[in-house]
């Protein structure tokens, strides 16, 4: 995850190409952050 500006990102795999996605966080836990929407169940987040 990332931020630009006010905005939280993240990268997800849709048909084998990279997309940004615009998500809303909650919690964090150490290098773990709860993530409230913007996703959908299943999607695989690209982390590298």
């Amino acid at each position: 995850m990332r931020k630009i500006g006010q905005l939280e990102v993240v990268k997800v795999l849709i048909n084998e190409q990279p997309q940004t996605r615009q998500v809303r966080t909650g919690e964090h836990y150490g290098q773990n952050v709860e993530i409230q929407s913007g996703l959908n169940e299943g999607e695989m987040v690209i982390i590298q």
